[in-house]
């Protein structure tokens, strides 16, 4: 996978197309690596842009970017739960150990409910603000 980094920034752009999980994403697509929370960074010592998480994060952002632009709540859960799955069976295939595909899936599946909820709650407040 080759990558164009942005100065100052988390985040990088496809230079190439790839596929992951069968699923091909286009070249062009920016993602930022994987969103690993700290506290579990710790324990499986994979950083944002290691080989064994770098195609799984690809693959994950771009689920969850499909999720965002839909603009559907349903259709977003939907898109973030194969994103989630995507994620842990690209690990698999790219060689992360069961330790840290069982740790990095459920620290970004706790992460994404965090964002979730937050997400929910204010498409409820803007449905009670409208009515």
């Amino acid at each position: 996978m080759k990558l164009d980094f942005f100065k100052g920034s988390r985040r990088a752009r496809l230079l190439e197309t790839v596929t992951v999980c069968g699923m091909v994403i286009k070249k062009g697509f920016v993602f930022n690596g994987a969103n690993i929370p700290i506290w579990a960074v710790i324990f499986i010592w994979l950083t944002r842009w290691h080989p064994k998480v770098r195609d799984a994060a690809c693959g994950h952002d771009w689920w969850w970017q499909q999720g965002d632009l839909s603009g559907c709540l349903e259709h977003a859960r939907k898109c973030y739960h194969k994103g989630n799955e995507m994620l842990r069976k690209q690990m698999r295939k790219d060689n992360a150990n069961r330790y840290q595909v069982f740790v990095a899936y459920h620290a970004v599946r706790f992460s994404g409910w965090v964002r979730w909820h937050k997400k929910r709650r204010k498409a409820k407040a803007m449905k009670r603000a409208a009515a």
